[in-house]
């Protein structure tokens, strides 16, 4: 957050229905992380976090990737 603008504090103000644990993926999609990755990282299974991509896809209304739309937002947030 320190460094992206409080990110993770606009993103849940824009987005209340995202859960902490949402949060925290979004700033692992963010840093450009696959759901592999990710699956890997936070040792979950990879069904898991592509389900939860598809479930943060709908809360943000998009098709695009998760990287592209938060990297979007987050340079909102930095030019505000």
């Amino acid at each position: 957050d320190r460094h992206c603008n409080l990110f993770t504090v606009r993103l849940a103000k824009a987005y209340p229905n995202l859960t902490k644990n949402d949060l925290d993926y979004c700033c692992l999609y963010l840093l450009g992380l696959s759901d592999a990755d990710i699956s890997a990282l936070m040792q979950r299974a990879y069904t898991t976090v592509n389900d939860r991509g598809r479930k943060m896809k709908a809360i943000f209304g998009t098709e695009e990737p998760l990287s592209t739309t938060l990297r979007s937002f987050a340079e909102e947030s930095t030019s505000n």
